[in-house]
């Protein structure tokens, strides 16, 4: 099929703001969000179910999807994993993987207008720690990562990682505070989360490229959750005792 022709749907759960696009090539024909207040495994199904009818379409007219994969909320991220693939084994669709900060700096080099800076994502990762990530938008061009495209470090690490100037987003600024002196921050609570219709432009995008993996895209877990953390402890100290 002619790229510029292709239907796809566009799946981002990495945050509390669940959303869903479709797009045919690079171009948002629909979108839609379903808010902290639902479940995103309850309204996911049903969201593309009426993109799909909505455009008399089948599941089977949709040549890929996009998807995010994170960092984010290791449940959401699950969730939308976990219905990408089935969509994508019933239907024969390819599965793109999208850097769920890699959409967000798109969100916001378009929404701003950026042509020529940085964009410097930080995020709360609790426990003293900041995700974050650098991005540099050159020309108007669609950004590209800085330097490693997304990394969780120490508050006092993270530091070290900035830029000394640029657009600084995210729930994380205030951890990292004092920034550098020529930081802008742009505080609006919309640049906290990516969304679908940046994660559908940065797939298609990926797609022609000839990057989908149906088996190879995983969650983007930048640390290990709880859990995992609860049971590498309780090994070690199983192990000491040895």
């Amino acid at each position: 099929m002619e790229p510029l022709k292709a239907w796809s749907l566009a799946i981002d759960t990495s945050s509390r703001q669940g959303s869903i696009a479709l797009l045919r090539g690079e171009d948002i024909i629909h979108s839609t969000s379903f808010g902290a207040k639902s479940r995103h495994g309850e309204a996911l199904a049903p969201c593309a179910k009426m993109l799909l009818q909505k455009n008399q379409l089948t599941p089977k007219d949709i040549e890929f999807i996009s998807l995010a994969i994170g960092p984010g909320s290791f449940t959401g991220l699950r969730i939308g994993i976990a219905f990408a693939k089935a969509f994508s084994l019933v239907t024969k669709a390819n599965l793109v993987g999208v850097p769920s900060f890699l959409a967000l700096a798109e969100k916001v080099r378009k929404k701003l207008k950026i042509l020529d800076d940085k964009i410097i994502i930080l995020m709360d990762g609790r426990r003293n720690r900041v995700y974050g990530g650098v991005y540099q938008v050159s020309q108007g061009q669609p950004i590209s990562p800085f330097h490693s495209p997304h990394w969780l470090a120490s508050v006092e690490k993270a530091r070290s990682l900035l830029p000394q100037e640029g657009i600084f987003i995210g729930d994380g600024i205030s951890i990292v505070a004092p920034l550098p002196a020529k930081a802008r921050i742009e505080g609006d609570p919309e640049f906290y989360f990516s969304e679908a219709r940046e994660v559908g432009e940065m797939g298609f995008r990926l797609w022609k490229k000839g990057k989908s993996d149906l088996y190879g895209v995983s969650p983007l877990y930048l640390m290990p959750t709880e859990a995992e953390e609860k049971r590498e402890k309780k090994l070690s100290e199983e192990k000491g005792r040895l």
